[in-house]
Formats: structure tokens, sequence, C-alpha cells
């Protein structure tokens, strides 16, 4: 039972960094694409 709701519950933060890392990148190449278009 600890080792399933561990599991879980790293499985849990690994998608949550996951999705902030992506967020993160996707913001970044956003945000260079914009000073790009701007100069």
């Amino acid at each position: 039972m600890t080792s399933f709701t561990e599991s879980v519950i790293e499985d849990a933060a690994l998608g949550w960094s996951a999705k902030r890392g992506l967020g993160i990148a996707a913001g970044e190449t956003v945000a260079e694409r914009i000073i790009g278009l701007s100069l």
C-alpha cells in the first residue's frame, strides 16, 4: 500500500514538473518570437 501511494505521488510530482517545464519552455519560445518580431 505504501509503495503504491508513493509511486502515485511521484508520478504526480513528475507530471507536474514536466508540465511546468514545458510551460516555461513554451513561454520562452513565445517571448523570443515576440522579441524577434519587434526587432
